[in-house]
């Protein structure tokens, strides 16, 4: 009787079955090894222009910041090197006014950066007029802000030196419709920026006639009525002035405004750094900004 031989899978059937599992494996290997080569790429290619983007930003708000002490040898000048210049607070002071001045100023680049590239923190040998004054420099871009001494002998001398130089930083930040803006707006749009940074105002208007109704209280007034008045407004005065600059960043009639902020029935009280009228970037810069000057 013949005896039949086992059934065996042909060699060659299995070679063939492996050779195409391989190179379906293969193929998908390398498939992967495609898709992630990609996304490396493509990660790294954002992260670049993420690097670049945030350096063009920070080049752009570089200032070169000089101390200069007039009244060395005084008692104001011992204390001002002392508590300011050699722990470098005072650069650390002029450094983040700045930074959130422009910040509300600024908020878009639809906002034109007034241009300051170097400003000289000076220490007066003799009491100012005024405890601070703004000056510009030389060179295009360069400001000087005069520090009286007498700010020296304020008993909270850090942070009344601190509020000073955020006043002078916004100053010299605002645009002023080539010197045509009134001096009254301009600095009540510097309190209502310390305001803003967690100061206290300077002075209120509640009681001032309308011929004077420029307050940091009567701005941010306005800015609760229509997010983004301040900085609206400043670039409203890049080159020109009139009252009806004001008018069209606030869309109302500035007078009406002011008649409605003084009716007693309104009850308007300036709210610190948490109110709602300043945006919420702004009041957490100014929460960073307080805490960095303890």
């Amino acid at each position: 009787m013949d005896i039949e031989e086992p059934l065996l899978s042909s060699p060659a059937t299995t070679t063939t079955t492996s050779s195409s599992s391989s190179s379906a494996d293969e193929i998908g290997i390398n498939t992967a090894a495609s898709t992630l080569t990609i996304l490396a790429r493509l990660t790294m290619l954002l992260t670049l222009v993420a690097i670049s983007l945030w350096a063009n930003h920070e080049a752009s708000m570089n200032i070169d910041i000089s101390i200069v002490n007039s009244a060395v040898g005084s008692r104001a000048g011992r204390r001002f090197d002392l508590n300011f210049v050699s722990n470098g607070k005072a650069n650390r002071i002029v450094h983040h006014a700045s930074r959130f001045v422009e910040q509300a100023l600024y908020p878009e680049e639809a906002y034109p950066r007034k241009p300051i590239s170097h400003i000289i923190l000076h220490l007066a040998s003799n009491d100012l007029d005024s405890v601070t004054s703004v000056s510009p420099g030389a060179g295009s871009g360069d400001y000087t802000i005069h520090l009286s001494p007498s700010l020296m002998s304020a008993a909270d001398g850090d942070d009344a030196l601190a509020s000073e130089v955020h006043r002078a930083v916004a100053r010299l930040r605002l645009w002023d419709a080539q010197r045509a803006a009134p001096s009254p707006l301009l600095e009540a749009i510097a309190d209502y920026l310390a305001v803003a940074a967690g100061f206290f105002p300077q002075s209120s208007n509640k009681t001032c006639n309308v011929s004077s109704y420029w307050s940091a209280e009567f701005l941010q007034y306005c800015e609760g009525r229509r997010n983004g008045f301040i900085a609206r407004l400043n670039r409203g005065m890049r080159e020109r002035w009139s009252e009806s600059t004001v008018d069209d960043a606030l869309g109302s009639p500035v007078r009406q405004v002011y008649t409605a902020f003084h009716e007693p029935e309104t009850g308007y009280v300036m709210e610190s750094v948490n109110s709602t009228s300043s945006s919420a970037e702004v009041r957490q810069e100014a929460m960073r900004a307080k805490e960095r000057r303890l």
